[in-house]
């Protein structure tokens, strides 16, 4: 049973590009994790400010590795630490 997730982080004001660049620090990780079938970061074309990140994972217990891998935390905990996001939410699904 796949599994997806969308976390959806909005920056504060001014710190789109330096979150974004954080940001697609996650690419390549997420995509050789165990377990992905895809994952994608995407900047809302109408609102700088707005990141996606969008990942499908071949089950919860993949997708619950990757929330649990040390480089996502740590990218978090430092743009969090460096006062980058404003607010972050994320939805996890089983399809």
């Amino acid at each position: 049973m796949n599994s997806t997730h969308l976390t959806v982080i909005r920056a504060r004001p001014g710190c789109a590009e330096r979150l974004g660049a954080n940001l697609h620090g996650l690419l390549a990780p997420a995509r050789a994790q165990a377990g992905c079938l895809g994952f994608e970061i995407r900047q809302a074309a109408d609102d700088p400010q707005l990141w996606w990140l969008q990942g499908t994972w071949r089950s919860p217990v993949a997708m619950q590795r990757y929330f649990a891998a040390p480089w996502l935390q740590q990218v978090l905990d430092q743009a969090l630490a460096d006062g980058l996001i404003r607010n972050l939410e994320c939805t996890a699904q089983a399809a």
